[in-house]
């Protein structure tokens, strides 16, 4: 008996050397999986990488096509091809995914390469789609490797890997958002500065994370010394903050948007810049890479260690157990079928069974050895259940609750409460994270990019059910007097009331969504005609309270809504556009006014839209031409000015009259471009007419648009030709109509005196067509009232010669000249004399000429 209770300890260094064996096998296994997982794992993080760099240049290349700056002027100014860049990080793209075998992305990548007439929302969700399943297969191979339990040191490299490509996307993120600041296309300034922030903070801490955790000496280490010292990567860094500073500074609202003017101005900044942030992400990748190849190194010892302790455990198995073979024979059957069966049960817990029990037999402390098993198999159990309830994040799993007893069961519980915390903490973070970035933050409601998704699947599902969907445009009539009267918060407070109005009058299947300011979207589905829609858009207006009641104070409210239908087929972008166009018209036919984009009305828009591409291309290719109509001295009748009119010689069609073009270009950006235009060649003729005995004591007025006004470098643009062509300022007029000037009176006073400081002349076009006031004159810095033509064609009405009479006065109480326009006959030319009118202009004296004929004396 005591022999062979001598041999039982020779018996379990048998299994145990047995469990060694199959333990390293097991481990060795399991080594070469983590490698082949860490390899596929940097496979993706590459196409990543190159999916990354052509986003990159796709976005470059849309925004400087979005402002129209042409491709080889682009080359000549930063010696830069935006387009030859990203041909070629589209054919590296290709070659990532060929070499690490992931060409199952390449249909993906090449559907949203071939999607021609994708907008730029579009192209940066399909870029996102591909990018979106990246991180997907990277993050489930992070998971896989973190289970694989190949020991501390790798561990650790993985979480540095994964830190590292999380650094990486938030440096590529952060360049798409810096430059969506500089381009419209993409993100709406605001959203773009809120995830440029968003990534810049979580960038400076995760990046000071893995300063902490990375191994001196590593290769990771010394990537992420080069990323501190690279100056590209720091060019980039004080770029994004001071992006973000500025903002702080000048308000969440403030535009840097870069129109075309703006980019040649500073193309080279703006191009290093880009180029610095390309390295930066490049820098990033590569310290990707360095950590990928310390898991590498780590990952081949571990499998020399692994292969050593295989063969080790084999040789210590083959003689421990000869040993308890030869201990067997005269072991006791009493010890040696327990301890088997423990064995047995051990290697089944080593194998992730825990179905299997130890039978409580054979002597006192095998009885107490086996019942200690079988309970620490029941708590693994439970562990393992509670483990996989956590994993399916069902928080409410009832096996959560159930206690484990001792001391490992107390840690399990407080380990188990933490992990249920911190996940619903974390879903609930995501569900508020995810409602605030498709919701608009005064109303929330859907903000227009989550509107514009739902206009997208609406039309989808229209075309597949042939069912009709509508658009509804509901815009504030006067909102922008109600900011200026009763300030922002008033405003505020009026969109606010609306949006939940609007929400309340709709049904359970339609959406309300705010585009922006005070226009609002509704998308109903599915409707059955439109005369089902035209119900809803006056049950709409109905339900919009008459007034808001604003600290003591009734503001009144109103709206016009547009409407536009499609069966399917529509891009989201042309049925916005369209019920947009028709509440235009809506607004112009007066206030409460509903009006549907008909076909008239399309092809309004169409003939628009060619007469706005035609005249960007005449403006390119200077197929304007400038009139002159003269001005006369009331009294003497001899010319004192002239002033400059646009008109357009169309290749094809013929002079197109201005009423034609202007009003298109006013609507559009293309104004600003026009005025610059007309401004430059006016003041090269007036430079040209210095010396003529004739004409070189005139004055010339030029006119300026409403938006032009308020544009900020409006003064560069006078100013610049001025000097370009050594004329004095006080031979130039400009002309601003009233209502221009009543849009935003505090920006166009300032804009204007900064002008008349430099001795420009200002003159108000169209005077009394408008409302301003005794108190808008005595603010304003004007030189000049132009009395309308209306008025001068009723002057045989009492009424009219009044009113012509005491503006005549006012005018000149303030010290103001005054012309008179429109004057086509000679007793007008007695009349507005009579009531003391400086100046005349019409065709009793002249018709507009081009400047040839002026010079010839004809």
């Amino acid at each position: 008996m005591m022999v062979t209770i001598a041999l039982v300890p020779i018996l379990g260094l048998g299994w145990f050397a047995a469990g060694r064996v199959v333990d390293a096998q097991a481990h060795r296994r399991e080594i070469d999986e983590v490698s082949d997982a860490v390899d596929d794992l940097i496979g993706l993080l590459r196409l990543g990488s190159s999916i990354a760099d052509e986003k990159h240049w796709a976005y470059a290349t849309d925004g400087l096509d979005e402002i129209g700056v042409p491709r080889d002027l682009v080359s000549d100014i930063v010696d830069i091809d935006p387009w030859e860049e990203l041909e070629n990080a589209q054919r590296e793209l290709d070659q990532t995914a060929d070499s690490t075998g992931l060409a199952q992305y390449a249909t993906q990548i090449e559907a949203l390469r071939s999607d021609e007439g994708t907008n730029p929302v579009q192209l940066a969700a399909a870029y996102g789609e591909v990018e979106a399943a990246i991180r997907l297969e990277r993050d489930f191979l992070l998971t896989r490797i973190r289970q694989m339990q190949a020991g501390d040191e790798l561990t650790n490299a993985v979480h540095i890997l994964e830190v590292s490509a999380e650094v990486r996307d938030d440096t590529a993120l952060q360049l798409a958002n810096f430059f969506s600041l500089r381009f419209s296309s993409f993100l709406t300034t605001n959203e773009a500065m809120r995830q440029l922030i968003a990534r810049d903070d979580r960038y400076r801490v995760t990046i000071a994370h893995l300063g902490r955790v990375i191994r001196p000496g590593s290769h990771a280490a010394r990537a992420l010394a080069a990323v501190d010292a690279d100056p590209h990567a720091r060019d980039f860094a004080r770029e994004v903050a001071s992006a973000i500073d500025q903002t702080l500074s000048d308000g969440a609202g403030a535009s840097s948007i870069l129109d075309a003017e703006a980019v040649f101005a500073d193309a080279d900044a703006l191009a290093s810049t880009f180029l610095a942030a390309d390295q930066s992400v490049n820098l990033h990748m590569a310290l990707v890479e360095a950590a990928a190849d310390d898991i590498d190194s780590i990952a081949s010892n571990l499998v020399d260690d692994a292969a050593a302790d295989s063969r080790n455990a084999i040789l210590l198995g083959i003689g421990v157990t000869s040993l308890a073979l030869a201990a067997a024979i005269v072991g006791g059957r009493t010890i040696v079928v327990p301890l088997r069966r423990m064995s047995a049960v051990a290697d089944a817990m080593r194998q992730g069974s825990l179905d299997e029990r130890v039978t409580e037999g054979g002597p006192r402390e095998l009885r107490s050895a086996g019942r200690a098993m079988n309970e620490a198999v029941a708590q693994l159990q439970l562990s393992e259940s509670q483990a996989l309830a956590l994993a399916r994040g069902d928080l409410d799993d009832p096996v959560l609750a159930t206690p484990s007893p001792g001391q490992l069961g107390e840690s399990l519980r407080e380990a188990v409460a933490h992990l249920a915390s911190s996940l619903t903490e974390r879903e609930e973070f995501r569900r508020r994270l995810a409602h605030t970035a498709a919701h608009d933050g005064l109303t929330g409601l859907p903000n227009r990019p989550a509107s514009l998704s739902h206009v997208n699947r609406a039309i989808g599902r229209a075309s597949r059910t042939d069912d009709m969907v509508a658009v509804l445009f509901v815009d504030l009539d006067g909102f922008k007097q109600i900011n200026e009267t009763h300030g922002h918060p008033a405003g505020d407070r009026v969109l606010v009331q609306v949006a939940q109005t609007l929400a309340g009058a709709v049904r359970q299947s339609d959406v309300v969504g705010r585009l922006g300011a005070d226009e609002f979207i509704v998308v109903a589905e599915p409707v059955a005609d439109e005369g089902e829609v035209a119900a809803m858009g006056a049950r709409l207006l109905d339900s919009l309270p008459r007034s808001v009641t604003v600290a003591g104070v009734a503001i009144s409210i109103s709206a016009s809504i547009g409407i536009a239908t499609s069966v399917g087929g529509a891009s989201p972008d042309a049925l916005v556009r369209e019920a947009d166009v028709a509440v235009a018209e809506a607004k112009r036919r007066g206030r409460g006014q509903i009006r549907f984009c008909d076909d008239a009305l399309r092809s309004d828009i169409a003939t628009r839209s060619s007469v706005e591409r035609g005249l960007a291309t005449a403006i390119e290719n200077d197929e304007l031409i400038l009139h002159f109509q003269e001005l006369v001295d009331a009294r003497t009748e001899q010319p004192v000015s002239m002033e400059a009119l646009v008109r357009w010689m169309r290749p094809g069609v013929g002079m197109v009259p201005p009423d034609d073009f202007i009003p298109v270009a006013e609507a559009s950006d293309l104004i600003i471009a026009l005025d610059e235009w007309v401004l430059r060649h006016a003041i090269a003729q007036l430079a040209t007419w210095t010396d003529d005995p004739r004409l070189g004591h005139l004055t010339l007025g030029v006119n300026l648009s409403a938006r032009h006004l308020g544009h900020p470098r409006l003064v560069d643009h006078v100013l610049g030709p001025l000097r370009a062509h050594g004329v004095d300022p006080r031979r130039l007029v400009i002309e601003v109509t009233e209502t221009a000037l009543l849009d935003d009176v505090a920006t166009a006073a300032a804009q204007l005196a900064t002008l008349q400081a430099h001795g420009v002349r200002i003159a108000i076009d169209d005077f009394g067509t408008g409302y301003t006031s005794l108190a808008h004159l005595r603010a304003l810095p004007v030189d000049v009232l132009k009395i309308d033509r209306s008025f001068v064609a009723n002057l045989d009405r009492e009424d009219e010669r009044g009113l012509v009479r005491m503006i005549i006065e006012v005018g000149h109480l303030f010290g103001m000249e005054i012309i008179a326009e429109g004057v086509e006959t000679a007793s007008e030319a007695r009349e507005l004399l009579s009531l003391g009118t400086d100046t005349l202009q019409g065709y009793h004296y002249s018709r507009p000429s081009p400047a040839h004929v002026l010079t010839s004396g004809r």
